[in-house]
């Protein structure tokens, strides 16, 4: 993931959890708090293990927050781990919206369009789906769209 990451990301050495459904439990009230007391800033990495063993997630311009709008830059992006090449692939941001991500109490989102999200997270942390989107013009990141999720992650970059 280090080498599609924005080239002063790549560099961090130390990466830190802010967040994990194994660590912390299950709960977008949870995700949300840790995310704003977190002393990092600047970007972040969500990842998610589903049920089926597949590994996927976002790259954040900023942290998850609760927003009725969508947020981020065009550095947001999406990507999956391709199991059988175990090379990431990532879909970058179009000119076609800036829905990057979006976050309300019963939800977490990244891309969008058409009435649907590249990358959607219900409110238990433990369901979601993944469809193509205009923001970033990706492919389903799962093959079942539908997954459960095993965990999820937040991590940030400590430059210090």
């Amino acid at each position: 993931l280090r080498k599609v990451l924005p080239p002063y990301y790549r560099e961090c050495q130390t990466w830190e959890l802010v967040y994990s459904i194994i660590d912390h439990g299950a709960s977008l009230s949870t995700l949300l708090l840790n995310c704003s007391e977190t002393y990092l800033t600047g970007s972040f990495i969500l990842a998610i293990l589903d049920s089926d063993g597949y590994i996927f997630g976002a790259y954040l311009s900023e942290i998850i927050h609760v927003s009725q709008r969508f947020y981020g830059s065009g550095e947001c992006f999406l990507w999956r781990l391709n199991n059988e090449k175990k090379e990431i692939e990532y879909y970058r941001g179009s000119i076609e919206n800036q829905y990057h991500i979006v976050t309300e109490k019963s939800f977490i989102a990244f891309g969008g369009g058409n009435g649907e999200f590249g990358l959607y997270i219900s409110n238990d942390l433990l369901n979601g789906y993944t469809t193509p989107c205009p923001t970033y013009h990706n492919p389903p990141l799962t093959p079942k769209c539908k997954f459960e999720c095993v965990n999820i992650e937040i991590w940030g970059f400590n430059f210090k």
